[in-house]
């Protein structure tokens, strides 16, 4: 076995170390794919957060137009009592018959 190389490294033992040194890079590439595997899910992690937050926001602003609309339909009843009453106090000033009925009815 002659010596060879700027390690004195037999030939055997050279060839020994180049393929683990092969091996050690494919582990390295590995290594770094998985890492960027990692990264592109964590941002993907973050894209679909940040579609949640925004459905719900969503969410909340439709909330609050049901909200308001249930205000509205809460004013228009309000507004409708108040026109069947009106009407009703019209009808009978203007029937002296049901405004004879509505004293005896009040009145016992």
């Amino acid at each position: 076995m002659s010596k060879r190389g700027l390690f004195c490294l037999t030939t055997e033992e050279a060839s020994f170390v180049y393929s683990k040194c092969i091996w050690l890079f494919g582990e390295l590439v590995q290594l770094l794919v998985s890492f960027v595997q990692l990264l592109v899910s964590f941002a993907d992690l973050l894209v679909s957060f940040a579609d949640l937050l925004v459905s719900f926001a969503g969410l909340l602003v439709s909330f609050a137009g049901l909200l308001v609309s249930f205000a509205h339909l809460l004013v228009n009843f309000a507004d409708l009592l108040v026109s069947f009453a009106h009407l009703l106090v019209n009808f009978t000033e203007f029937n002296p018959i049901i405004m004879k009925r509505c004293k005896a009815l009040l009145s016992g």
